[in-house]
């Protein structure tokens, strides 16, 4: 491994020094904000010399257009390493576009480097053995410390066909392993070009409703489950988050506001001292109350499936059972740069009203799931429907 890292250093000793400077440049910009004018203006000129000595003497050659992404995203990642920066198609030297097909791969950043949240069921990343939980270290030569989570997205898409090298490390073993990942041609409902899957099931279990998702969870989606919802009768409902961890994390707590009523504080943001930055209130107009409600989570519940979590958890609404969900709830504004660029930037992170945070913490369930149940298949659903059942009992 430590190899590959060194050959990774000597082919891209550009994006290593790039960032290098631009956090230099984004601290002096930092201390220097209560100062003079002139004093800022002093360090963009360093930065502007620094910028102009690596493109003019540098011993190898190098493009504007990379040495510029890779300074922005380097003062990105000082913010989040889930900030970004989206190019315009076919206007990026350093960020690939996303491709069709996907390698089958959820991926969040836990420090220090790039985690997998899901695996999908048959993908080529299921067939090769990644396990959530487990760590890429390396996606071809790139090590994944340095890397937004946008751009790993990016890389782990390509064509039909296409190979994609990874270094992964178990996260039950600890073993390290080289694996090549060769694409196939199933239509990937992962990547953001792709046309996401607006699926969710609403099914009845000894009178109880089942409500489960699939894909990309969305307003639209969210409108379709207020609307088979409101139409059948009130019963008791198990919400399963398993496995929902692609969309926003906003629609998460829409998703929460159809089961709560207006004016209720559901939410806030906060810094990452949890310093309260505003708070978020019920105020859907839609709320489905009077009957009880029980989520299930796990380390594969991320986002929307996290906000949407504490929303019903911090408001007692629901009963949250489980596992701890992986820890990825950010508040992202998207702000235009030029004709050829936005700005995904970081500006908080979602926590309870009380300050309790979620980003990196997760969500921490009511009752852990720690024995087996009765149903060996799936113990975490046969326990939601014990606590199901209980709750409707003293309703």
């Amino acid at each position: 491994m430590v190899v590959q890292v060194v050959k990774f250093m000597r082919k891209h000793k550009y994006i290593i020094l790039v960032p290098l400077f631009t956090v230099l440049f984004c601290w002096t910009l930092l201390t220097d904000a209560t100062e003079e004018e002139a004093g800022t203006l002093e360090y963009l000129e360093l930065y502007s010399q620094c910028f102009e000595l690596v493109q003019s003497r540098y011993l190898e050659p190098t493009d504007p257009a990379i040495l510029a992404e890779g300074t922005i995203e380097g003062m990105l990642l000082e913010n989040s390493h889930y900030s970004y920066l989206i190019p315009a198609a076919g206007e990026s030297r350093l960020i690939p576009p996303y491709r069709p097909v996907n390698a089958g791969i959820t991926i969040g950043y836990r420090e220090p480097m790039i985690r997998v949240i899901d695996v999908i069921p048959g993908s080529p990343a299921d067939e090769k053995g990644i396990l959530p939980g487990d760590s890429i270290i390396r996606i071809g030569d790139q090590v994944t410390p340095f890397l937004p989570v946008d751009r790993a997205e990016r890389m782990l898409t390509g064509n039909p066909g296409d190979t994609i090298e990874l270094l992964t490390q178990n996260h039950l073993t600890r073993e390290v392993n080289e694996i090549v990942i060769e694409l196939n041609a199933a239509p990937d409902t992962g990547s953001a070009d792709a046309e996401p899957a607006h699926a969710f099931t609403i099914s009845e279990m000894d009178q109880t409703r089942l409500l489960r998702f699939r894909g990309q969870l969305t307003g639209e989606v969210i409108d379709q489950v207020y609307a088979e919802l409101s139409s059948g009768d009130a019963l008791p409902t198990i919400i399963d988050l398993r496995h929902v961890n692609r969309g926003r994390e906003n629609d998460g707590i829409r998703l929460a506001d159809i089961f709560l009523s207006d004016g209720i504080e559901i939410l806030a943001t906060c810094n990452s001292s949890n310093e309260i930055l505003s708070r978020i209130l019920a105020n859907d107009g839609r709320a489905l109350t009077g009957f009880p409600v029980i989520v299930i989570i796990d380390p594969t519940s991320s986002g929307p499936a996290e906000t949407c979590a504490a929303a019903l958890q911090t408001t007692h609404r629901a009963t949250v059972i489980g596992d701890r969900s992986f820890g990825k709830a950010v508040q992202r504004e998207i702000q235009p740069l030029d004709e050829a660029y936005r700005l995904a930037m970081v500006t908080g992170w979602f926590c309870a009203p009380d300050g309790t945070g979620i980003h990196r913490s997760g969500v921490t369930p009511d009752m852990f799931i720690q024995m087996p149940s009765l149903d060996d298949s799936d113990p975490y659903m046969a326990t939601a429907l014990v606590q199901v059942h209980a709750a409707a009992t003293q309703t």
